[in-house]
């Protein structure tokens, strides 16, 4: 007999990330995280040669973001120096570690010269400390700097001062790009910090390195641009383009002076992001994808897997400059693919299966390297001949997991209610499941709401099937990774994808094995906005629970990052649409809900903001004293609490969530006896 998972089990966790390989394709790095005593996951790097062996451990320090040098010879890594990260190298010839930088505040990002003589790299400074700013500082003197920094106000002048990835106030830091010598550890600053700059890359002659800088302020503060410094001239210009760019994967710099660049495309009604070349000199700008749609575009937002740590960038050039290989959604799955650089539009496909793709490297030896995940195993190192697409798994992480019972997640599509699209996704039998047995089930809608459930292995979903439930999820119109005109965001807030999330659970109910009277329904973010709008609507589902959810869209403005910054239609826009975004809220249903809700909210959430959270917990208590309902708030913890928070409160998240469900849907009768004899 097989075990059954336990929320304790997700301690056992190892994840893999950032896989890097050398240009002759023979040796792999790749960083693994695991969950200590303090609830952090601190991270190691491995590498391994690939005609065979075992990996080795490169450092017994913790260590991230392995990259080899042009020559393989060396792998730099970020690893701590006195205080904070800097770039160190291993030799492999003579099989010892140095460091290379030793920037006051660490460094962020870094990326080798094509010749391997310099790194280019990103690091943090404050106005009030030019001069220094190259000096590493003690962890005496690191300790003084937080002090008198935690005692000193945070002064407000700008508008965005605030994000949920900085867990609230934003750091007074601007970030400067800079160059070291390999050889001497030399550093030369590129920028002078007037301009907050940041993701290094390099042009193929070494001549010129190319970043972001946000030269904006106001509503456009977070808006990039992109510069390139040339080293002989020691001059920087802006690369003016048509178009907004987006800045959450380094650029490419071309061999004849132009750049490859994503941006949004609005199409359809619906949005992708794409590839684009220009070249200033040449007047010319260009898409690299055609018509046809094979893929949603970039990096089209998977959700739904059990994952930790740095990937590698989404969009990549090989090492002919003839393709940009990317990777991206596509019914369901998040696979390679890649788009010509030269020449008419064209993408086309290079790996697919029933995966998600986490992180790759470009081709190397004729093999491509990735980390995948699928519906039972987290996210291992693999490598793909390019010519055959055989592929080969390299690692085995997480050996223990075949010691337990795990449910097999079963594909299906199924019609919306108005005929017009398809709906992709997945039910999942509880653990022991008996034929001809009804078991209650758990309905998961997805955040963003332009993610997608990607096949892969999400422990939430299988610790819910573990406790005798079954699962079912799916993506909705206005997810990604169907086509632009399925993403479109006019159905998310609009009663399409309510109708095709009720379609797909009618259709896992159809299958026999779901008791239609006992479900329930959870999500996150947009998830949590939905099911609160959810039981506002109907009394279909015994008992619901949001997560970080956004319930008054009205009260948001301001109050989060995403209510007013990052609003699809502007901020402008936002206060002149208040009458709009109220009745656009789900608490205006707060008199219509009556089932049982469970609110799981990170205190540091800037996304969807506790007040959120705090309304929708007050408004029920007030409004709807009869009905059961709880806050659970997790100290320190931002938007990313069940992907990234420390491991307790993750464990803690999953328990609160599941155990709730266990109360109302599982032992039911055991709640209404206890409803009986409380009344």
């Amino acid at each position: 007999m097989k075990k059954t998972l336990d929320y304790e089990d997700l301690r056992k966790m190892v994840y893999l990330s950032s896989p890097a390989v050398d240009p002759e394709g023979v040796t792999a790095a790749y960083v693994t995280a695991k969950a200590d005593d303090s609830g952090r996951f601190p991270k190691h790097v491995y590498w391994m040669d690939l005609r065979g062996g075992e990996p080795v451990l490169l450092t017994e320090e913790e260590a991230d973001r392995p990259a080899f040098s042009p020559d393989g010879e060396r792998i730099a890594y970020l690893r701590k120096g006195k205080t904070d990260p800097q770039i160190w190298i291993y030799e492999k010839n003579t099989n010892s570690h140095r460091q290379l930088t030793s920037l006051r505040h660490g460094v962020e990002q870094f990326a080798w010269s094509p010749d391997g003589t310099r790194v280019a790299f990103t690091a943090p400074c404050y106005a009030d400390e030019p001069e220094d700013w190259m000096e590493e500082m003690t962890g005496e003197e690191k300790a003084e700097w937080e002090e008198e920094k935690a005692h000193a106000p945070v002064v407000i002048e700008n508008l965005i001062y605030k994000l949920d990835d900085t867990y609230g106030l934003r750091e007074q830091s601007r970030r400067r790009i800079g160059v070291a010598e390999v050889r001497t550890g030399r550093c030369m600053a590129l920028t002078d910090g007037s301009l907050d700059c940041y993701s290094a890359v390099w042009s193929l002659d070494g001549t010129a390195v190319g970043f972001y800088g946000r030269p904006y302020r106001h509503t456009k503060e977070l808006q990039a641009e992109m510069y390139r410094y040339e080293l002989e001239k020691e001059q920087i210009a802006q690369m003016p383009v048509s178009r907004e760019i987006e800045d959450a994967e380094p650029f490419i710099l071309t061999e004849d002076g132009g750049v490859i660049f994503a941006s949004y495309e609005r199409e359809k009604g619906g949005v992708s992001l794409k590839l684009f070349y220009s070249n200033p000199e040449k007047g010319e700008e260009r898409p690299l994808f055609g018509g046809e749609e094979i893929c949603h575009g970039v990096d089209s937002f998977p959700v739904g897997r059990t994952a930790y740590g740095h990937e590698t960038p989404a969009y990549q050039l090989s090492a002919d400059g003839a393709w940009v290989y990317f990777r991206a959604g596509w019914n369901g799955c998040e696979q390679i693919y890649r788009a010509a650089v030269e020449g008419e539009p064209r993408v086309e496909a290079v790996l697919e299966d029933h995966m998600s793709v986490h992180s790759f490297c470009v081709p190397a030896g004729g093999k491509i390297w990735y980390t995948r995940g699928d519906l039972l195993t987290p996210a291992e190192l693999y490598a793909a001949d390019e010519a055959t697409k055989k592929q080969t798994r390299l690692t085995f992480s997480n050996p223990w997991l075949s010691e337990y019972e795990l449910s097999v997640p079963e594909e299906m599509w199924v019609d919306s209610y108005d005929k017009k699209a398809k709906i992709h996704g997945f039910v999942m039998k509880p653990v022991g499941y008996e034929e001809g047995k009804t078991y209650p089930a758990v309905l998961d809608v997805h955040g963003g709401p332009t993610c997608f459930y990607a096949f892969d292995f999400w422990f939430e979903f299988q610790m819910i099937a573990a406790k005798g439930m079954a699962v079912v999820y799916c993506d909705p119109r206005g997810s990604f990774g169907y086509g632009a005109e399925f993403g479109g965001s006019a159905y998310s807030w609009g009663q399409e994808s309510m109708d095709d999330l009720f379609a797909f659970l009618d259709a896992a109910v159809e299958k026999g094995f779901i008791d239609p009277d006992c479900t329930g329904v959870t999500g996150g973010s947009y998830g949590g906005h939905m099911t609160t709008r959810i039981i506002g609507t109907t009394n279909r589902f015994r008992a619901a629970v949001s997560q970080r959810p956004l319930v008054n869209l009205a009260t948001s403005y301001g109050t989060g990052d995403m209510g007013f910054i990052w609003s699809e239609e502007g901020m402008q826009t936002q206060m002149e649409n208040f009458m709009y975004r109220i009745e656009k809220s789900p608490i205006r249903n707060i008199d219509r809900m009556k089932t049982p809700l469970l609110i799981l909210q990170g205190e540091k959430d800037y996304r969807c903001a506790m007040e959120q959270a705090e309304q929708m917990f007050i408004a029920m208590k007030d409004r709807n004293p009869e009905v059961p309902v709880r806050m659970v708030i997790f100290p320190g913890e931002n938007h990313g609490v069940t992907r990234h928070g420390k491991v307790h409160f993750q464990i803690a998240h999953l328990r609160e969530l599941t155990e709730w469900f266990v109360r109302f849907l599982v032992n039911q009768e055991a709640w209404k006896k206890e409803e009986g004899q409380n009344a």
